[in-house]
């Protein structure tokens, strides 16, 4: 399935939330997504579904459930970081950044050396001017990082 929405914010709420939620808490599988958050399961699958397909989270089998089902586990993917990145509150993204940071290294290896540099608050503007830019994708926004520093 071709992701049918360009940004988070085209999504329905329910991804929002879904992507918030992974991106503060670590890798969840639908399960204790839907317990920590209390979406009923069909919103949470149908969410998961659209993360998916807009590349947003990847999944990976941890195991199988009491009945034999695939329990898999939902991660961030770079675009996904990026995206929570850009859209979440500020309040959060350092969080967000120093629990994915092995996911896009490049983009955020150096976030602790420039906030001790240039301070919190002018790398999170320098770094959301970047990614708010229309039609970054994440490899576009690493080189204007890149030239930022």
């Amino acid at each position: 399935m071709p992701c049918p929405y360009e940004h988070l914010e085209d999504m329905p709420g329910s991804c929002s939330k879904v992507l918030f939620h992974i991106a503060r808490k670590g890798p969840k599988t639908k399960y204790q997504i839907e317990k920590e958050i209390r979406i009923n399961h069909a919103t949470i699958h149908e969410s998961i579904k659209i993360l998916l397909a807009c590349r947003l989270v990847t999944g990976e089998k941890i195991g199988t459930t009491r009945v034999g089902l695939a329990k898999i586990e939902y991660k961030l993917t770079a675009k996904g970081l990026v995206e929570a990145i850009r859209t979440f509150k500020r309040e959060y993204v350092e969080e967000i950044v120093h629990k994915w940071m092995y996911v896009e290294p490049l983009l955020v290896a150096k976030w602790d050396y420039f906030v001790a540099k240039l301070g919190k608050r002018k790398v999170l503007i320098l770094w959301m001017k970047k990614c708010l830019r229309s039609g970054l994708g994440h490899l576009k926004v690493i080189n204007s990082l890149n030239k930022l520093f």
